[in-house]
C-alpha cells in the first residue's frame, strides 16, 4: 500500500469509530466514581497544582494528578457538561488509534494486519468501558502517553521518551511495564531493520550510554510509582473480593480470567462492570489447561516469527499488574484490557496469515469486525445513563453485591425505597458490607421509621469496623427518631 492508501485506510477507521461512539455524546455522567474523580472533587474545583501532584492526594485509592488536571482544565473553560466530557474521551481515544497505528508501522511490515488491529482497537466493545465512562479517563492519557513514549523511543528521541514515560505513570499506575515493552519494541525495530539476536540487542542498548539512561530511568521511575500504587491502593485492596483469596487461588483465577478475556477477544456477548471469580476446586484444572494451551500458542508464535512471540509476550506484560497476582481493587475489568487489545490482534492476525490464504485471511478479519460492531453499540448504550446501566447490569447478574448496591442507590433516589432496602440488604450480607454500604442502608431504614431494623444493623457495621464517625452520626439519628416515637 502507497503512503496515501494508508492514510485513506486510516481515515475510514476513523470515520467508523466516530460514527460507532457518536451517539456516546449525549449520555450522562453516572453514578460510578464520576462525582469522585470529577463532579464533587474539591481538587477540580479548587485548583492547586502542589496539590494535586502531592502523593497524599488520592481519589478512591488512586493517584492520578493528570486525569484531575484534564477534568480541570474541562471545568475550567465548558464548566461541567456531559457532552464535553464525552467528547473529550472519544477524541483521546481516536488519537491512541493513530498513535498505535504509528508505531505499528515502525515495527510490522503486514499493512494490512496493522489495520486489523487499529480497527479492532478503536471499535471493540471491550474499549466502550474505557471510552464512554468518564472516570476511565485515566486509562485514555495512559495510553496515549505510553505510547508516544514508545514512538519517541523508537526515534531515539529520548529526552522526550523519558518525559512522556513520565507523564503515563502520572496517569495510571499500570504504566509501570513501559520500560520492559520498550526494550521488546527497540529489538522487534532491530530484527526488522537489522536482524539481530536478542542477545545482541541487549548488547548494543548497554553500549549506547543515552539510551541506557534512558531504560535505567524509566525503570526507576516505574518502580517508585509501583511502590506508590501498592501503598495507596491498600484500603481498596482491602475492600477487594480478591483480598479473600489464597496466592495460589489468585493465581488460578488469574489464568482462567486470561482465557475468559481471549473468548471475549472474539465474541464480547458477556460485558460487565463487575466479574465475579469464585474459588473452586475445578479452578486449578481450568488453570493447568490454559497453561497448556498457552504453551502451544507461544511455541507456535515463535515458530511463525519473532514478531509474533514478542507481541504475544507484550499482551502478557501489559496485563500482569492488573492480573490479581498481588491483591487489585477489581478481579477482571473490560479497561484493563485497552492497551493490550492491539497486540492480541496482531498474534491472531500473524496466524491466520501463517496458516491460511490471503483472501481467506481478509474475510475473516473483515467477517471479525463486522460482528463487532452491533455488539459495540448493545454495549455502548447501557452507559447512558445510571439507571440504564445498574438496570442492565442486574438483569445479567443477580447476584453481584456490588451491583445489588449501585441499583439500590439509583432506586432511593427515584423514592423507590423499600426496593432499595431490599437491594442493600442483598449487597450487606455479601461482600460489601463496608462503611458505606452500612450507612446507606440504615440511613435507608430510618427514612421508613424502622428504627429496630436500623439498631440491629448498626450494631452489626460497629462489630465488623469499630466505632466509626459516620455510625455515631447515625447513633444520634436514631436517638432522635426513638425519642419522637
Amino acid at each position: 500500500m502507497r503512503k496515501i492508501d494508508q492514510r485513506l485506510l486510516l481515515g475510514g477507521v476513523l470515520l467508523i469509530t466516530i460514527l460507532l461512539y457518536l451517539p456516546s455524546i449525549w449520555f450522562e455522567y453516572i453514578n460510578l466514581d464520576d462525582p469522585y474523580y470529577y463532579l464533587e472533587n474539591p481538587d477540580v474545583l479548587s485548583f492547586d497544582l502542589f496539590k494535586i501532584f502531592s502523593f497524599k492526594t488520592l481519589t478512591l485509592g488512586d493517584w492520578t494528578p493528570l486525569a484531575t488536571i484534564s477534568y480541570w482544565f474541562e471545568y475550567k473553560i465548558f464548566g461541567i457538561d456531559s457532552r464535553i466530557s464525552h467528547g473529550f474521551n472519544l477524541a483521546l481515544h481516536l488519537i491512541n488509534g493513530v498513535l498505535l497505528f504509528s508505531l505499528l508501522k515502525k515495527i510490522e511490515t503486514n499493512k494490512w494486519l496493522i489495520f486489523y488491529s487499529a480497527l479492532i482497537f478503536l471499535i471493540h466493545p471491550l474499549q466502550i468501558e474505557s471510552v464512554a465512562w468518564i472516570s476511565s479517563r485515566k486509562n485514555l492519557l495512559c495510553a496515549a502517553f505510553y505510547t508516544s513514549s514508545l514512538i519517541l523511543l523508537l526515534d531515539s528521541r529520548y529526552l522526550l521518551t523519558i518525559l512522556f514515560g513520565f507523564l503515563a505513570l502520572c496517569s495510571k499506575g499500570t504504566a509501570v511495564t513501559l520500560p520492559i515493552v520498550g526494550i521488546i519494541i527497540l529489538w522487534l525495530k532491530n530484527e526488522r531493520d537489522q536482524s539481530r539476536s536478542l542477545r545482541s540487542h541487549l548488547r548494543s542498548i548497554v553500549n549506547e550510554k543515552n539510551l541506557l539512561l534512558t531504560l535505567l530511568l524509566l525503570f526507576v521511575f516505574s518502580g517508585l510509582r509501583g511502590v506508590l500504587s501498592l501503598q495507596s491502593q491498600k484500603m481498596v485492596i482491602w475492600l477487594s473480593p480478591a483480598n479473600d483469596y489464597l496466592p495460589e487461588e489468585r493465581i488460578a483465577i488469574a489464568l482462567k480470567v486470561m482465557a475468559f478475556q481471549i473468548i471475549q477477544f472474539f465474541y464480547p456477548k458477556i460485558l460487565s462492570v463487575y466479574y465475579e471469580w469464585p474459588a473452586s476446586n475445578e479452578i486449578y484444572f481450568e488453570a493447568l489447561g490454559f497453561i497448556a494451551v498457552g504453551i502451544l500458542v507461544f511455541w507456535l508464535s515463535f515458530k511463525i516469527s519473532k514478531t509474533t512471540f514478542a507481541s504475544l509476550l507484550i499482551y502478557l506484560i501489559i496485563l500482569l499488574p492488573t492480573a490479581n497476582i498481588v491483591p487489585a481493587p477489581m478481579i477482571q475489568a473490560d479497561r484493563y484490557l485497552y492497551q493490550a487489545l492491539p497486540w492480541l490482534c496482531l498474534v491472531f492476525g500473524a496466524l491466520l496469515s501463517h496458516y491460511l490464504p490471503p483472501k481467506t485471511v481478509f474475510l475473516t478479519a473483515a467477517v471479525h469486525a463486522i460482528l463487532l460492531m452491533p455488539l459495540n453499540q448493545k454495549h455502548l448504550f447501557k452507559w447512558q445513563n445510571s439507571s440504564t446501566l445498574w438496570a442492565r447490569e442486574y438483569i445479567q447478574n443477580a447476584q453481584s453485591h456490588q451491583i445489588q448496591f449501585n441499583l439500590g442507590t439509583i432506586l432511593e433516589e427515584e423514592d423507590k425505597i423499600n426496593l432499595a432496602i431490599d437491594l442493600y440488604k442483598k449487597s450487606f450480607y455479601g461482600r460489601l458490607a463496608n462503611v458505606p454500604s452500612c450507612e446507606l442502608l440504615i440511613a435507608a431504614l430510618l427514612k421508613t421509621n424502622n428504627v429496630k431494623g436500623a439498631v440491629g444493623y448498626l450494631r452489626a457495621c460497629v462489630t465488623k469496623h469499630g466505632l466509626q464517625k459516620e455510625f455515631q452520626k447515625l447513633d444520634e439519628l436514631i436517638k432522635q427518631k426513638q425519642g419522637k416515637s
